[in-house]
């Protein structure tokens, strides 16, 4: 859904656990000067708007809160890995999902799986290695899951979500007028629920789908 670019800004920069004024110190301009940004009273020019982009790694587009998808600029992996003679392609499996984007950096990259190349024609595609049991039995910590970049999800979908700029979790999806509940798989896990409202203020986003779970042996 579209947003401010206030909002948008004070959401990356609560992703990243800075303040006001590490942000200021990072662009050279005055903490007030965020806060103004951050509460939309003043608008940045274009190349403060450059520089936040950068810095958080983000489209321009999704930092004016034109779009949700903040890797729209990027090419696909079907454009960057090539479609080999079996008609598959490789994605990375990911360590970790952070900072509401997969990460790509060479150091978060732990192996690549194939995929069939149709996948990723007009998808981005990726992998993640799940940790923890939250997801037992059927997936299990070590697992790896193949996920499609996606800001939204069917009821009873299984999703990588991220909850106030942490890093992110595998979970089921139960949606409800009222907001969305993320649920585990092992029972020792209470459901958690979160509203519309904690949805927006936290923010709560869906970074994509699990479409297909490869278990290791």
């Amino acid at each position: 859904m579209a947003t401010t670019f206030g909002k948008r800004l004070q959401e990356l920069r609560n992703s990243k656990k800075m303040t006001q004024a590490d942000l200021g110190r990072v662009l050279k301009i005055s903490a007030s000067t965020i806060g103004m940004y951050e509460t939309d009273k003043r608008q940045p020019n274009f190349e403060i708007e450059e520089a936040i982009a950068d810095f958080f790694n983000v489209d321009l587009d999704y930092l004016r809160g034109k779009q949700d998808n903040p890797l729209q600029n990027m090419l696909s992996l079907s454009d960057i890995y090539p479609k080999n003679t079996s008609g598959f392609v490789k994605v990375p499996i990911l360590g970790r999902v952070a900072a509401g984007v997969p990460i790509m950096a060479q150091e978060d990259v732990l192996g690549w799986e194939d995929v069939p190349a149709d996948w990723a024609k007009n998808d981005v595609i990726f992998a993640l290695k799940l940790k923890g049991d939250s997801m037992e039995p059927k997936m299990e910590e070590g697992d790896i899951v193949i996920c499609r970049q996606q800001t939204d999800v069917d009821h009873g979908d299984i999703a990588v979500v991220m909850v106030n700029g942490d890093e992110a979790t595998c979970k089921k999806i139960s949606k409800s007028p009222d907001g969305i509940t993320l649920i585990s798989n092992n029972p020792k896990y209470l459901p958690m629920h979160y509203t519309n409202k904690d949805i927006e203020q936290l923010p709560v986003r869906i970074l994509g789908r699990v479409i297909e779970l490869r278990a290791k042996f």
